[in-house]
């Protein structure tokens, strides 16, 4: 596996190969979270063993009210997004349409830091932790 990270500007639709990932709407999202003065997003192209471009990992950091852990995967294929959430060692599997953009709205559309409020008490100690939501996207 060889990676190569880019700072993100903004997604090149030479580098979305497959149906399954609408370009134009993801750019809108990720502007969307840059102007909420959020941190930007870095993309890296994931290679199979031959060093045939498989797929894309969009790494986002956020530094909410709330310091916590939160990660999310999503595997695409052409068939269906498989998408999993992560909190404090949970994980949960999302089923989601096999659009990358339609993953990223129903986590940021859905997001609401009061569910964390819980989970205050196991890190108050800490002092800079940011979140990093992590969508693996892979197209077979």
């Amino acid at each position: 596996m060889k990676d190569k990270k880019v700072t993100f500007k903004e997604v090149n639709p030479d580098i979305i190969k497959d149906e399954v990932f609408d370009f134009v709407i993801v750019n809108r999202v990720l502007k969307k979270i840059k102007d909420l003065k959020h941190y930007d997003p870095v993309i890296e192209k994931i290679f199979d063993e031959k060093g045939k471009e498989m797929g894309l990992n969009v790494e986002l950091q956020i530094n909410p009210e709330v310091k916590d852990f939160f990660t999310f995967k999503s595997i695409s294929t052409t068939n269906k997004q498989r998408c999993f959430l992560s909190l404090h060692g949970e994980t949960r599997e999302i089923l989601c349409d096999d659009k990358l953009y339609n993953v990223l709205l129903a986590v940021f559309n859905s997001y609401d830091p009061n569910d964390l409020l819980k989970h205050i008490s196991t890190i108050e100690s800490l002092k800079k932790i940011f979140y990093t939501i992590t969508c693996e996207a892979v197209y077979l």
